[in-house]
């Protein structure tokens, strides 16, 4: 039997087999590695599809707005809140 541990790094996860049985050839740790792999895969396409979805919903919601006019709204929204709490 092939078990498996997980240690992370930052940025990357390290995996380090061990042969728990004699009987464990070679062809079923590059199996399970390869499934790993795939599975690995599978995780990071459902991240960007995710994240080409959010975009692309993003780009119908509407015509942007400049960036200094959002955050000029912000900041006197939030300065007003700050004083009416200060009385």
């Amino acid at each position: 039997m092939v078990s498996q541990m997980r240690h992370s790094q930052p940025g990357r996860i390290i995996w380090t087999w061990r042969m728990g049985d004699s009987s464990s050839s070679s062809c079923e740790v590059i199996r399970d590695g390869l499934r790993l792999l795939e599975e690995d895969q599978q995780r990071r396409q459902a991240v960007i599809d995710g994240l080409r979805g959010e975009i692309e919903r993003g780009r119908r919601s509407g015509k942007p707005k400049p960036a200094a006019e959002v955050l000029d709204r912000l900041e006197r929204k939030y300065s007003k809140m700050a004083k009416e709490r200060a009385k």
